[in-house]
């Protein structure tokens, strides 16, 4: 994982930046999420033309490019 920022009152966000969605692996994000199973988690690829998401196995993993993680995360 690139980011694990953790808000206050919160579960810890996952996100893991590749330039290709396709290079994503799975196995970090799973044993993070073993240890700390709350919260969402996110792959931020340029190569993403619209935000999923997707099931590796375990966790579930918000597929989306680099605006849409910004729009996400955006206070509400």
């Amino acid at each position: 994982m690139d980011f694990v920022p953790a808000p206050r009152g919160r579960s810890p966000l996952a996100i893991e930046c590749r330039w290709s969605a396709a290079q994503f692996d799975a196995s970090a994000l799973a044993v993070f999420r073993r240890k700390y199973p709350e919260g969402e988690n996110f792959l931020v690829a340029q190569d993403v033309a619209r935000v999923l998401r997707r099931r590796y196995r375990q966790p579930d993993v918000t597929v989306t490019h680099l605006e849409g993680l910004i729009e996400r995360l955006q206070p509400v």
